[in-house]
């Protein structure tokens, strides 16, 4: 849908973009207001909405999707509907009103959207409630769910337009260009995403969770999902015009691109401008060139908020333009209308992608005939689709980048050049090659030598060869989790494995537990492979030397009886203060060891003794070091005025934690 600039009014009331009025829309709406519940029944249509004057129109509804569902209230919706179907009463052609036809269209567009919304809903509330970075959005608001994002939504658009008040002649050409120019939501994967049906279907982490479905869980960090839990949506980038813009993907070799302007974006969905987790910025001189350093630097900067660049529905389109235009307005002249000259499709892009870094989330999944696709020929073009049976053509794609072989025909799948191309750029290829490949000891060979990792894709008969085993644990000890059980039993393969990574020793057969030097091997390359060492070896004083050498963390794994150990102490906290907790209550009061301590971490002086939180130069070594560890002092130094010092000296943000005398000092001093 395109929308003019002259839609849009700049007032502080937030206010819709688009007004509806005609009948059919009124009666439309006064369907949606009263459905009250959809059952998997034949009610006629005109008993379930309580209508007087409509046709006879039945629900057909099948239950072959019903896990997709997830609706506590009974009444709100049957949670095994997954599809509406009306089928007309032949005996009631046409009323006063309505044809059938359109009756029939209309009832299908409102329960539809019902069933989107409610679905959505239980997405947008776990969302809200669940991830710890909405905690104080979720107390400010009594909106739960879809229309707590929909709240937000509306709140920042009338922030927007009260922030840019009127909008001068060249803004508003460049906003009327971001309103009307055709915006697509890609997605790139590796996985098969279209059916036999050539529907594209795509899940949220948490229906592929449930549904038992492989994909690559490195997408979703740990701490997208505890900051913002926001698992239970498909992501989408954004990108302007009909042509793919984006050359390559870490996602996956396949893209996959819909127009925005259908109902489950206008509906349901939401645009955040920003991602909201990592801190890494976009790099607007890498897109926009030509702009000054210091416009580039202004354009880097974040906006701090969580939620103040997010959209929900038809005002992403909106949102996306004003908050650009907010954005360029804090940019020197010159470097403003260069960027507000820029209206092209490809320009755009290079702008929206050059300050923003959009996302678009869609609850729970998405599904749809209309898409375009493309391949990613990993240098920065696209296979052309009626050469992926040629030879010639397809082996030199692959020679650069390893992942086209998944579009190869079966017959080039199945070609040894090809395969050890692929394989030999990256070992895990050998997913992509045929079955009888796999069966191939130098294709094999090849894989393992470049990653470890890849006998997990290899022919059983491999596991159980020595050779192919011993050089995967030599590229990656990790790999031995997939060796044989006989293998796992070999010592010269376990050691060569721990050497390579000592935490593969959790793989190894229990013997080797117990067997001090192949332990000793796995804690020298990595401490905390102490943690899988027998109970006799996590008593050997050599084995724990060595595990707290290699990283102070293995003290986590170490005895009680080991923390009174002042030689094993120093060396941890030497490496990570903050390892003072894992002492004994001695050695915390032991000044040898909390002046090393207070070094290397601020929370070192949390766990050391009283008595040396109250001493003077061991709370002045921890400020200078750390100013915030003036938290952690005595009450008696934080109101003294050499330790403060020295703490703000360290960190200007410390003097919130000096004492009620010295902020009031400092009050004074800024006054």
């Amino acid at each position: 849908m395109k929308t003019l600039t002259n839609k849009i009014i700049f007032t502080r009331q937030v206010q819709e973009a688009h007004n509806q009025t005609s009948k059919e829309q009124k009666k439309t709406n006064e369907l949606a207001s009263n459905i009250s519940s959809i059952q998997n029944s034949g009610m006629p249509l005109k008993e379930k909405f309580k209508l007087s004057n409509f046709p006879a129109v039945e629900l057909s509804l099948p239950k072959n999707l019903k896990e997709l569902f997830h609706i506590k209230n009974k009444g709100e919706i049957n949670k095994e509907i997954t599809v509406v179907k009306n089928v007309l009463d032949e005996k009631n052609i046409l009323t006063k009103s309505f044809q059938a036809s359109n009756l029939e269209d209309t009832a299908a567009r409102v329960i539809t959207e019902f069933m989107r919304k409610s679905i959505s809903d239980n997405a947008y509330n776990y969302m809200f409630t669940s991830g710890t970075s909405w905690k104080d959005i979720s107390e400010k608001y009594q909106e739960k769910g879809l229309e707590l994002m929909r709240r937000i939504s509306k709140e920042n658009i009338s922030n927007l337009r009260n922030e840019l008040k009127s909008l001068d002649n060249d803004e508003k050409s460049f906003l009327d260009s971001i309103l009307t120019v055709k915006l697509r939501a890609t997605h790139a994967s590796d996985a098969n995403l279209v059916n036999e049906n050539d529907i594209l279907g795509i899940y949220s982490r948490k229906l592929l969770i449930k549904k038992n479905i492989p994909f690559t869980e490195v997408n979703s960090t740990r701490k997208d999902i505890k900051c913002l839990s926001n698992d239970d949506f498909v992501f989408f980038s954004l990108e302007p015009g009909e042509d793919f813009k984006k050359p390559s993907s870490r996602f996956g070799s396949s893209i996959y691109s819909i127009d925005i302007n259908k109902p489950v974006f206008e509906q349901v969905s939401c645009i955040s401008l920003y991602d909201q987790v990592t801190k890494e910025p976009p790099d607007p001189k890498k897109y926009i060139h030509g702009i000054s350093r210091e416009a580039a630097r202004i354009l880097q900067k974040k906006d701090p908020s969580i939620c103040d660049f997010m959209f929900f529905g038809k005002e992403m389109r909106t949102g996306l333009g004003l908050y650009l235009l907010k954005r360029i307005r804090n940019i020197p002249h010159s470097d403003r209308q260069k960027i507000l000259s820029m209206k092209s499709e490809h320009e755009l892009n290079s702008v929206i992608n050059g300050i923003l870094r959009p996302e678009i989330k869609v609850p729970k999944y998405f599904f749809s005939k209309e898409y375009t696709a493309a391949l990613f020929d990993g240098n920065g073009g696209f296979l052309d689709p009626k050469k992926t049976n040629n030879k010639e053509y397809m082996l030199d794609k692959v020679a650069t980048y390893y992942k086209v072989l998944a579009h190869a025909s079966n017959n080039l799948k199945n070609d040894y050049d090809i395969a050890l191309s692929a394989v030999n750029q990256n070992g895990t290829a050998i997913k992509l090659i045929s079955d009888e490949l796999k069966k191939n000891r130098e294709i094999i060979m090849a894989a393992v030598k470049t990653s470890g990792m890849a006998l997990r894709f290899a022919d059983e008969k491999f596991k159980v060869d020595k050779g192919v085993v011993l050089a995967a644990v030599h590229q990656s000890g990790e790999s031995l989790e997939f060796a044989s059980k006989s293998l796992k039993k070999d010592r010269s393969i376990i050691l060569t494995a721990v050497k390579t990574s000592g935490m593969s020793l959790r793989f190894a057969d229990e013997k080797f537990k117990d067997d001090k030097g192949v332990v000793l091997s796995a804690v020298h390359q990595s401490g905390e492979a102490l943690k899988f060492a027998s109970k006799r070896l996590k008593n050997d004083k050599d084995v724990l030397l060595t595990a707290v050498q290699n990283s102070g963390q293995a003290l986590t794994y170490v005895p009680k009886k080991f923390r009174d150990d002042k030689q094993l102490i120093l060396i941890a906290v030497q490496k990570n203060g903050a390892l003072l907790r894992y002492a004994s209550d001695r050695l915390k009061d032991d000044e040898d060891i909390v002046n090393k301590a207070v070094q290397t971490h601020l929370t070192a002086l949390l766990f050391c003794s009283n008595r040396l939180k109250d001493n003077l130069e061991t709370v002045l070594l921890a400020v200078k070091h750390h100013g915030k560890a003036l938290l952690y002092a005595s009450k008696r130094l934080k109101d003294n005025d050499i330790i403060v010092s020295a703490a703000i000296n360290n960190d200007k943000s410390a003097d919130k934690y000096a004492s009620e005398r010295i902020k009031k000092t400092l009050l004074l001093n800024k006054l």
